[in-house]
């Protein structure tokens, strides 16, 4: 009896279990009073006052904003409840006001890297760096793009983003004094409000990164971070590159690799002709005292083939594709990635054949702290160290054009870029969300074949004139300091 009464209450509870509208995960956000954004002193205070314990109207005084549509303190805290797995930023299994509730109202303050998660991470949290925190509230925080921002690289007029158009005319005619130019493309708020082409190019024409390559892998490691396969820039590079345990480079930090500052070889190494440049890489002795001096170095940037395939299980272009050039609509079909001549390794120092549309996503990417249409892709924090100047004039695998780039002279703005032989560049100016694209003239393999050989890499040397056949004068290019110069008078009043 009492069996068939249990089974039977068992049933009437499903039933109305059944006929009730559970909130779906899909429609979470730390919009908490749901007015379209998420503000520090109305829903951040709201989570932290909830996790304190409070109810009723000592929940609500004071901080719910007056757009609000759900306003009552029964409502909120019905949705705060409804959403505890939510609610665990740090994911230690439990909400916590001076862990999850701090951590929220801190990055609605702003905090970012280090100051975000001091003191507010659980012990026994899952998700605890800075970059994955950032992450996480990233994806559920309601944003407004600012500025009419765009992501889709539409085409439209330069005057229509606030842009003088005879001063894009200038730009493209002063890239284009470089005979060995195939494309420059200018973008501002996701639009394309300037292009050019070479003779018998266009737009859906590929060109090749050389070293530009460099920063979209350094990205990659950012990633891998911001989802805890690497548990900061300082963790040692040995954790992963085995090879160099109970050696002079055993304690070298990831961030000084990625800082051009590790104490290996630069120029001269002949990396480019190696068959296992990966193996070559790992092998080079130090010059330099590690974090002491800048040096440029391919054999440095290779390494991150090896870091990125055993922190995370998949090979470098696998990674860099699945979270970097997918998730900003890059379509893999129209991307060629270089290997080594074993044809196994990835070449993460060298070597992306894209469109000028797609250097300027990634471009993109960087110009916006790393969101891309409303999600984080790379931790701000992680973008924000990439362009700061770690040693006179080079970031994380990127180069800071400041008065120190420029020999003593002071440029008129603030100009970042991914810089590559023979004439590749990705310049971003964040501050007016602006990125430009140039490309030198280059046809790539026709047979779809990337794996790099005597006779297959990238060709951009004929364009530059500057091939070992080559005869006469290197093509020069343009002046850097006067196309900085040109960039700032585009939006002078």
């Amino acid at each position: 009896m009492k069996q068939r009464v249990v089974i039977g209450l068992c049933g009437f509870v499903w039933v109305l279990l059944a006929q009730v509208s559970w909130p779906e995960e899909a429609s979470f956000s730390f919009d908490i009073d749901s007015d379209g954004e998420a503000g520090a002193l109305t829903d951040g205070l709201l989570l932290l006052r909830h996790l304190f314990g409070f109810s009723g109207s000592s929940l609500t005084d004071g901080v719910v904003a007056s757009n609000a549509t759900r306003s009552s303190a029964a409502d909120i805290e019905a949705y705060l409840s409804g959403y505890s797995s939510n609610v665990d930023i740090d994911r230690d299994e439990s909400n916590g006001a001076l862990t999850d509730g701090l951590l929220f109202l801190r990055y609605l303050f702003g905090f970012r890297g280090e100051t975000l998660v001091n003191g507010a991470i659980g012990d026994d949290a899952v998700r605890s760096s800075s970059g994955q925190i950032e992450s996480y509230l990233d994806d559920w925080t309601p944003t407004v793009d600012a500025n009419d921002q765009s992501w889709g690289l539409t085409r439209t007029s330069a005057a229509s983003q606030g842009l003088n158009e005879d001063g894009v005319v200038d730009v493209l005619a002063h890239i284009f004094g470089d005979a060995a130019t195939q494309a420059v493309m200018l973008v501002r708020n996701g639009y394309v409000v300037g292009e050019r082409y070479a003779d018998g190019y266009d737009a859906s024409d590929l060109g090749t990164s050389w070293s530009v390559a460099k920063s979209l892998y350094a990205s990659a490691v950012g990633i891998a971070i911001d989802e805890g396969w690497i548990t900061s820039l300082d963790q040692r590079a040995s954790d992963f590159l085995s090879e160099w345990k109970g050696t002079d480079k055993e304690n070298i930090p990831i961030r000084v690799l990625l800082e051009m500052r590790a104490g290996l070889p630069g120029e001269g190494t002949d990396l480019f002709s190696q068959a296992d440049q990966s193996a070559f890489a790992l092998n080079q002795d130090l010059v330099d005292q590690p974090g002491a001096t800048f040096r440029y170095s391919n054999a440095t940037s290779q390494l991150l083939e090896p870091i990125l395939r055993r922190a995370t299980g998949e090979d470098a272009h696998s990674y860099l594709t699945n979270k970097i050039l997918t998730p900003i609509g890059i379509d893999r079909s129209d991307v060629g990635l270089w290997f080594d001549p074993t044809g196994i390794n990835p070449m993460t120092y060298c070597c992306i054949d894209m469109r000028p549309e797609d250097f300027a996503r990634f471009g993109l990417l960087f110009a916006r702290a790393g969101r891309w249409a409303g999600s984080r892709i790379l931790s701000s924090d992680f973008v924000s160290q990439s362009l700061t100047a770690q040693s006179d004039y080079y970031g994380l695998h990127w180069w800071i054009l400041n008065a120190n780039y420029f020999g003593g002279y002071t440029p008129p703005v603030q100009v970042k870029a991914a810089h590559g032989l023979n004439g590749q560049h990705i310049y971003v100016w964040s501050q007016e969300d602006i990125v430009l694209v140039v490309l030198t003239i280059y046809q790539p393999p026709t047979n779809g074949d990337y794996v790099l050989s005597l006779s297959n890499w990238p060709h951009t040397c004929e364009a530059r004139n500057t091939c070992n056949s080559s005869t006469g004068e290197e093509v020069e290019s343009y002046s850097e300091w006067q196309l900085i110069r040109l960039l700032a008078t585009l939006v002078s009043e």
